[in-house]
């Protein structure tokens, strides 16, 4: 189920809970549809996603947060080309960012960790996408529906209409068959000879 904050449209997929993925494989999964891994670009959108994680999604401890680390600018970036404004790294953590480096946010806490993308397993992905992306894909979902259901229905009319005139055009060609072959009066040869002997002997009676 999609939750929606200010622009932005959040889903949990439970699916990678019970499987391992990549970070790459997590973000398909998001792209599917239409989405990335989340960002978080306020302490405000930390919050939101903290109480969506307790509230709606219990399931989930933590969840990936769609950021890497870029050594060619050594920092941080999201993957979703949004700008980094906001951090919220847990004061434990001291390890040091490499290339292959994960981070999560802990559900409970809202503190974001840092952890091996090779190694990661139980943790869940949160997708996020704009609001008008997603209202757009479930209009064109709506539109495609409709669409089918008027084909369908424009065959289903159309076949009716063929069944009606095959069963119309077998109907008179049955009658004409029928009209054409309809036997006449039977006539014997002997016919006319019994009726004139019936004259001849009324004759000669009276």
């Amino acid at each position: 189920m999609w939750i929606q904050f200010k622009s932005s449209c959040y889903i949990l997929l439970p699916l990678t809970l019970k499987n391992s993925y990549s970070i790459d494989e997590a973000r398909d999964l998001c792209k599917v549809s239409g989405a990335d891994i989340i960002s978080i670009n306020n302490e405000e959108e930390n919050i939101f996603i903290r109480e969506s994680l307790t509230q709606n999604w219990q399931y989930a401890d933590e969840v990936l947060l769609g950021i890497y680390f870029d050594t060619d600018d050594n920092m941080y970036k999201w993957y979703d080309k949004s700008e980094l404004t906001f951090t919220n790294w847990s004061g434990e953590d001291t390890s040091e960012a490499l290339l292959n480096t994960c981070s999560a946010i802990h559900a409970r806490s809202g503190q974001w960790r840092k952890m091996n993308c090779e190694e990661f397993t139980q943790v869940g992905t949160m997708c996020k996408t704009t609001a008008y992306s997603y209202r757009q894909k479930c209009l064109d979902q709506k539109v495609l529906i409709m669409t089918l259901a008027i084909t369908i229905a424009i065959i289903i009319v159309i076949a009716s209409t063929v069944l009606w005139f095959l069963y119309k055009r077998h109907s008179v060609s049955s009658g004409l068959l029928s009209a054409q072959y309809q036997p006449s009066t039977l006539v014997t040869p002997y016919s006319d000879g019994i009726g004139l002997v019936d004259a001849e002997e009324k004759e000669f009676a009276a």
